[in-house]
C-alpha cells in the first residue's frame, strides 16, 4: 500500500510541477503603438510593417501588461467608450460607457483597469474587474482628478488641493488613501510609481508634507521629486532643469524629458537620473525637441517623439536612443502628427515537445512500477 502512495504522490507532483514547465513564455517581436492623426497604427520597433488597427477615431489608448490588449477611450455621440481590442484591432469589446472618462491604466497583472470617470457627476477614481465587468470607486471626492499611475497594489493619483495640487496614493486591496505630498508646478505633475510601488515621483516648483513636517523648498524651476508611498520620506532630485513630460522609472533609472532652466536654449531634451539624484545625465542634444514616450520592456531602449524647434506642429519623427545614449536610430512614420507612442514585446504561451516527451516517458515509467509492485 505505502508504495502505492509514494508513487501516486510522486506521479501527481511531477505532473502539476510539469504544467509550469511545459508551458513556456516566448516573446513576440517588439511592436510600437501609437496614434497617428488620432487612428491607432501598429509596427515593429525598426518601424516596419505598418498597420492600421482602428479606423475611426481614438482619443487615448494603454496598452495592456502582457502586451495583447488594448484599451481605448472613444467618442461616441455625446458620451465616450472605454473599449477592449486585440493587439491587432479584433474583438473589439465595450467596457465602460461614461461622460468623459480619462486615462485608463491596466493594474500590473492585466485583470482590472482604472480610469476618472464621471458617472457621479464629479471626477471619480474608478476600478474595472475586466473579467465581471464590476466597478468600484476608489476615490471618490469633489475635486479634480488627474492621471492616475498603478504599481503592484498602489495607485496614485492626482488631486486638486487649496495650497495646489496634492499626491494621494490609494491601496487597491483595502482602497485606503494616503495624501503623500503637496505640490506646485509650472506644467505637467507627470507621477510615475517605481516598479515595487514603494515610491512616487513625480515633477513640482516646490512639494512638501500635508503634516508640514517636510517644509517645501523653492524653485523657480519644475524639478524631479520622489516621496515614499507613505509620505514620511521627501526628496528632491534636479535642481535647474524644467521637466514637463512623462516620467519613466525602470529597475535603476528615472527617465524623463526636461529643458534646461539655465542654459540660454530651452530645447527639449532626454535625461536619466538615478532615484537617489546622482548620476544625472544628458542623452539627447541639438537642434531638436525631443519627448521620452516610453522605455522598451527590457529597459535598452527609450522612445522619444522628435518635432524641430522651428515647426512644433510640423512632421513628427519617433527616434529609439539606446540607455546609454550611445546609439539614436530614426523611425520614419507617414504623419503629421503622432502621439503617445508606446513600446510593446507580446508574450506568446506554448507548450514545450521537449519536456512534454520528458513527462510521459517517466510517466510510462512510474506506471510500469505501479503495475510491477501491485
Amino acid at each position: 500500500m505505502w508504495r502505492t502512495a509514494v508513487l501516486f504522490g510522486s506521479s501527481l507532483i511531477l505532473f502539476v510541477g510539469g504544467l509550469f514547465l511545459v508551458r513556456q513564455e516566448t516573446p513576440v517581436d517588439n511592436l510600437i503603438v501609437f496614434l497617428g492623426n488620432d487612428s491607432l497604427y501598429r509596427m515593429t520597433a525598426n518601424g516596419e510593417a505598418l498597420r492600421q488597427i482602428t479606423a475611426h477615431e481614438v482619443e487615448e489608448f494603454v496598452v495592456s501588461p502582457d502586451g495583447h490588449s488594448i484599451a481605448t477611450v472613444e467618442r461616441d455621440g455625446e458620451f465616450y467608450n472605454v473599449n477592449q481590442l486585440n493587439i491587432d484591432g479584433s474583438s473589439r469589446t465595450l467596457l465602460v460607457e461614461d461622460i468623459r472618462p480619462r486615462w485608463p491604466i491596466w493594474s500590473p497583472d492585466g485583470s482590472r483597469l482604472a480610469y476618472i470617470g464621471f458617472e457621479k457627476d464629479v471626477p471619480t477614481l474608478m476600478s474595472l474587474h475586466i473579467e465581471t465587468g464590476q466597478r468600484e470607486s476608489m476615490i471618490d471626492e469633489r475635486t479634480s482628478l488627474l492621471q492616475p499611475v498603478w504599481s503592484g497594489n498602489r495607485l496614485a493619483v492626482q488631486t486638486s488641493a487649496s495650497q495646489g495640487w496634492r499626491l494621494t496614493v490609494v491601496d487597491t486591496d483595502s482602497r485606503e488613501t494616503t495624501p503623500v505630498v503637496i505640490v506646485q508646478a509650472n506644467s505637467n505633475v507627470s507621477p510615475a510609481l517605481s516598479p515595487d510601488g514603494e515610491w512616487l515621483a513625480f515633477a513640482a516648483t516646490f512639494a512638501f508634507q500635508p503634516d508640514g513636517v517636510n517644509q517645501p523648498v523653492f524653485l523657480t524651476d519644475n524639478n524631479l521629486h520622489a516621496v515614499y508611498h507613505d509620505g514620511r520620506a521627501l526628496r528632491l532630485i534636479t535642481v535647474g532643469l524644467n521637466v514637463d513630460n512623462t516620467i519613466f522609472w525602470t529597475s535603476e533609472w528615472l527617465v524623463f524629458s526636461a529643458r534646461s532652466a539655465t542654459a540660454p536654449r530651452t530645447l527639449e531634451s532626454i535625461y536619466k537620473v538615478r532615484p537617489d539624484g546622482s548620476r544625472l545625465t544628458l542623452l539627447t542634444d541639438g537642434d531638436l525637441n525631443i519627448y521620452a514616450t516610453d522605455v522598451s520592456p527590457d529597459e535598452h531602449w527609450i522612445l522619444a517623439e522628435v518635432r524641430s524647434s522651428f515647426a512644433a506642429n510640423g512632421p513628427v519623427k519617433l527616434l529609439r536612443i539606446s540607455m546609454d545614449g550611445s546609439t539614436v536610430e530614426e523611425i520614419s512614420t507617414p504623419f503629421n502628427r503622432v502621439q503617445n507612442a508606446q513600446w510593446i514585446a507580446p508574450v506568446n504561451l506554448h507548450w514545450n515537445p521537449l519536456i512534454l516527451l520528458l513527462m510521459v516517458v517517466i510517466g510510462g515509467g512510474l506506471y510500469a512500477a505501479y503495475r510491477r509492485f501491485i
